[in-house]
């Protein structure tokens, strides 16, 4: 071989694990054990982690089972905990409870037991727990289970269960949804750890029923696992831990898993977080009025109508004529009403409110009665 051959393939092998790396994105996680310890760490390097004992703020004899990051909320303020907060499913045996997880280890419950949750899943120990910031709901997902969590009132609604095509015996371990802002849409995503050990996905999570595979049988490689635990999505990221102490990049479209590296020694994962860099933006809603914006006329009534848009959907459009309360136009995306007018100049405010709850800024036009 020419040194000009060897010095191109030189590159090319350079090039590529410097592509590797890039490809590799590397972001703040967490992750949660086997053994109730919250870790921190960097995607790239799994190896090294700020390690964190929950044991001693939890309940005597309870485990944390799966943790998610809270990354939406359905208002425009501040919800409490809101955007950014992580919250843990605890489970004593009996009963399963949420829970507030700081970095620092501080870990407060929220409400009480969530008795439809604790009543309905005995016998379950694998399955999956996620956030999902179209809905600001967490989801709890097993064979025999699948419950909506409300974290604003703390409670617990039993939706279908579900099932799987192609797995004898299915088991779930490990779940995410995509990127959504609140009021958009979102995907749902789970760890089949049953004997296909692949991953599966349901656009509707919420109404149970069959939920499709998503790629390569064994995550591509047959000898990878011991057992894949823990799912993180966010954005195009997608990553995985496992019972065997591995972590690995996955791709969503084919299921195919690389290996990034292993966590500590004696590591096993239960849920595995992405804190994003920034968090998706609530969706904002849009009025316009059609036509000019003052106007002088004789008639005591005065049709005026436009257009609303939001990526929420438009639940309703409102309009006010001077002093008078908020009424509901006609139509949403294409709105109408008739304006009565009194003597004089008559102030009309309109706004538009967001499938989510949203409300547009309200868009002003000013009338003269003559």
């Amino acid at each position: 071989m020419s040194d000009m051959k060897r010095f191109t393939l030189s590159l090319l092998t350079l090039f590529s694990a410097l592509a590797l790396i890039s490809d590799a994105k590397a972001v703040a996680c967490y992750a949660l054990t086997d053994t109730n310890h919250l870790l921190t760490f960097d995607s790239a390097t799994p190896g090294t982690v700020t390690d964190v004992d929950l044991t001693p703020n939890i309940p005597a004899g309870s485990e944390l089972v799966g943790i998610a990051m809270r990354i939406t909320t359905k208002t425009t303020g501040a919800a409490n905990p809101g955007v950014g907060s992580l919250w843990a499913l605890c489970h004593d045996g009996g009963t399963y409870k949420l829970f507030v997880v700081k970095p620092s280890g501080a870990v407060t419950q929220i409400g009480s037991a969530l008795t439809a949750l604790s009543a309905a899943t005995v016998g379950d120990s694998a399955w999956g727990f996620a956030f999902d910031p179209a809905t600001d709901s967490f989801q709890a997902v097993g064979v025999n289970f699948n419950f909506w969590i409300d974290p604003n009132t703390a409670t617990a609604v039993r939706r279908p269960d579900v099932h799987t095509v192609g797995s004898v015996t299915p088991a779930f371990s490990g779940a995410s949804f995509t990127t959504a802002s609140y009021g958009g849409t979102s995907r749902f995503y789970i760890v089949n750890t049953g004997e296909n050990h692949n991953l599966c996905t349901s656009a509707n999570i919420d109404a149970g029923g069959l939920i499709s595979e998503a790629g390569a049988t064994q995550f591509g490689t047959a000898t990878m696992f011991s057992q894949p635990n823990g799912l993180a999505i966010n954005q195009s990221l997608a990553f995985l831990g496992a019972s065997n102490g591995n972590f690995y990049r996955i791709s969503l479209s084919t299921g195919i898993a690389t290996l990034i590296g292993a966590f500590p020694p004696g590591t096993g994962t239960r849920s595995v977080i992405i804190k994003p860099s920034s968090f998706p933006p609530i969706l904002t809603a849009t009025v316009t009025i059609k036509g000019k914006k003052k106007i002088v006329t004789t008639k005591p009534k005065l049709l005026i109508k436009g257009t609303a848009a939001s990526e929420a959907g438009i639940k309703a459009v409102q309009y006010k004529v001077g002093k008078d309360g908020f009424k509901t136009a006609t139509g949403t995306t294409r709105w109408k009403f008739k304006a009565k007018l009194k003597p004089g100049k008559n102030k009309i405010l309109v706004q538009a409110v967001g499938g989510n709850g949203v409300t547009s800024a309200p868009r002003k036009v000013t009338v003269t009665l003559q």
